[in-house]
């Protein structure tokens, strides 16, 4: 029997609640760290203006959002979550 038939016959384990809210507050963490730069470069665009950042900070603001979708997006989530459930679960953690 190959590895992939008995993956398959495998039951899917599957995300409490308090793992994806882990997970999703890892992943943001992550993204703001990753993203520190472009946060800069938003934060010193937008310190001296008031209504007219909206204008003036909008290439800096689409260079944050797209930085932060990288690491937050659905797609983005779901590789985490399977890289996740991939590892072995540690039944020591488990709180009842």
């Amino acid at each position: 029997m190959s590895s992939s038939t008995s993956d398959s016959t495998r039951p899917q384990r599957i995300l409490s609640n308090r793992e994806e809210d882990t997970l999703m507050k890892q992943q943001k963490a992550k993204a703001l760290k990753q993203c520190r730069a472009q946060m800069q470069d938003f934060v010193e665009c937008s310190k001296t203006r008031t209504i007219s950042m909206l204008w003036s900070c909008r290439d800096q603001k689409h260079a944050l959002r797209d930085c932060l979708r990288t690491y937050t997006s659905e797609e983005a989530m779901e590789r985490e979550k399977q890289t996740f459930l991939q590892q072995p679960r540690d039944s020591d953690s488990r709180h009842v």
